[in-house]
Parts: structure tokens; C-alpha cells; sequence
């Protein structure tokens, strides 16, 4: 519920927060759960969107448009500021959440955690290529499931209220590429979004 009220990963980190403190659960505790959820979260999400790009897209246009960005360079910094950061700047509140890291346990919950995300994604996937279907006949399966792929990656992205505004702008965007009217695009995408919402408000009180 957190997440539908307001910024989606702010939200969902006070919601967390405030059930699991009632179990005895610490702050850091919550905050490196989530860190880990959103950031295996966005890979599984990542990985699909740039799968569906390249079935829906040309080839030779993805490839244009990833040859621009310097990744090795864009890691190389990310690692070298971190690790400065954690050398000399981190603070107690960091040391505390480093202190709940056990290497022996991470790779099987990172694998463990992996796994529930990309199941949980592909049920998303399933419902949004079939919200596609029902408005856009013209599309097959394969192409729905590709496009929701991109669609929910953009809206999976900590940078609105549940989505909204994202998965609008990305499913006008993306369906455009089969001839899909934009008030189409937009019914699929409101009716994305009154479901998540709703399935939310049902399950939360259960």
C-alpha cells in the first residue's frame, strides 16, 4: 500500500519498515532486504526488456543505441566511487547493515531470490500481454509478451507512484511500433494499472 500512496521504493521502505518493526525486525535489516529485492528486481526486469527490444526492434538500431553508452567506463567509475565511499566514508548506519552480510549465505539467497523474481515477473508478463491481446488483436503472443517486457521494466523504475505516468508514456511508445492507436495504448495501460492496484488493496487486508 505504501507504494501506491507515494514514491514507489520510499513507500515500499516505510511499508516494510513499519510491519516488520513490529516483529523485532532492525532498520538496516529492512533497508538491505529491499536494496537487494529492488536490485534483483531491476535486473530480471532489465534483462527481459532488453530481450524483447531486440525481437521487436531492428537489431541494427538497438545495436546504435547501446554502441553510444561507454558501459565499461560507467562500471569502472561506479566500482572505484564505492569502494572510496565504503573505505572512508561510510557511516555507522552502513558499518551496521555490512555487519548483517554473511558471505557464506549470499550466493544462495542471492540465486534463492533471483529465482521468486523472475517467476513473479513472468506471471506480470502474462497478465500484460494479455491486457494487449484483448485491445490489440493484430498482435500476436510472442510480440504482446516482448512489448510487455519493455512496459514493465519502465514502470518498474523507483521514479513514479506505482508506475503511473511511466507505463503510460512506454506503452503508447512501444505499441506504436504495431500500428496501436494511442487511446488503445493508453486503455491497456490504465487497465495494467487499475489491476496491480487493486490486487494490492485485495491481498494487503488478507
Amino acid at each position: 500500500i505504501g507504494g501506491l500512496i507515494m514514491w514507489s521504493l520510499l513507500g515500499q521502505t516505510l511499508g516494510r519498515q513499519t510491519v516488520l518493526g513490529r516483529h523485532g525486525i532492525k532498520a538496516p535489516t529492512v533497508a538491505m532486504a529491499t536494496a537487494y529485492e529492488r536490485i534483483l528486481l531491476a535486473i530480471t526486469s532489465l534483462v527481459f526488456a532488453i530481450l524483447g527490444s531486440v525481437y521487436i526492434l531492428d537489431r541494427n538500431v538497438v545495436s546504435s543505441f547501446l554502441s553510444g553508452w561507454p558501459f565499461i567506463d560507467i562500471v569502472l567509475i561506479i566500482v572505484i566511487a564505492q569502494s572510496l565511499y565504503f573505505i572512508f566514508g561510510r557511516t555507522l548506519f552502513e558499518k551496521s547493515m555490512l555487519d548483517i552480510i554473511r558471505i557464506d549465505r549470499i550466493f544462495g539467497f542471492i540465486v534463492e531470490v533471483m529465482g521468486i523474481s523472475i517467476v513473479a515477473q513472468l506471471f506480470m508478463l502474462a497478465a500484460i500481454s494479455m491486457a494487449i491481446t484483448m485491445f490489440a488483436s493484430n498482435i500476436n503472443m510472442i510480440e504482446a509478451f516482448c512489448a510487455a517486457a519493455i512496459i514493465s521494466f519502465a514502470a518498474s523504475m523507483p521514479v513514479s507512484v506505482n508506475g503511473w505516468g511511466v507505463r503510460e508514456a512506454t506503452t503508447v511508445f512501444v505499441l506504436n511500433y504495431f500500428d496501436v492507436p494511442t487511446e488503445q495504448s493508453l486503455a491497456i495501460a490504465v487497465l495494467i494499472g487499475v489491476c496491480s492496484s487493486v490486487v494490492i488493496l485485495f491481498m494487503a487486508p488478507v
